[in-house]
């Protein structure tokens, strides 16, 4: 999948969490699905100006495609926590359309790190 594709998905589902629902109801969240394996996803309600978003960690993948020590190491140069027993996380603000897409761009570099530079799936839930 080409980059500039790859954004367009991460920016339409990032705008529909904090565009859509209602103002103070539950938390909505997208997920992008890079393979059987590796997923990034974002959390957020209407009106956000900042999100939490989530890169797969090594707990949640099958041993045999676990991301190795050098990759991990990459990712906390994008500025992804140490994942521990949980999942890579970072909080971004999402004020502007820049912002947008720098968070979009963000996520293509993670995918690139997992080696998974395409989107299989989209899921948005709306809260």
């Amino acid at each position: 999948m080409e980059k500039d594709e790859f954004t367009k998905l991460v920016v339409n589902g990032l705008e529909r969490i904090i565009f859509e629902g209602e103002i103070g109801t539950s938390q909505s969240y997208v997920i992008y699905q890079l393979s059987p394996q590796y997923y990034v996803q974002i959390a957020g309600s209407r009106g956000d100006l900042n999100v939490h978003c989530e890169a797969v960690g090594n707990s949640f993948i099958e041993f045999s495609t676990q991301i190795n020590g050098h990759q991990i190491q990459q990712l906390l140069k994008l500025g992804w926590s140490e994942a521990g027993d949980m999942n890579h996380t970072i909080e971004l603000p999402v004020d502007s359309i820049e912002s947008r897409q720098k968070l979009a761009e963000l996520f293509y570099e993670t995918a690139a790190i997992y080696g998974a530079t395409t989107i299989s799936n989209v899921e948005v839930e709306i809260g």
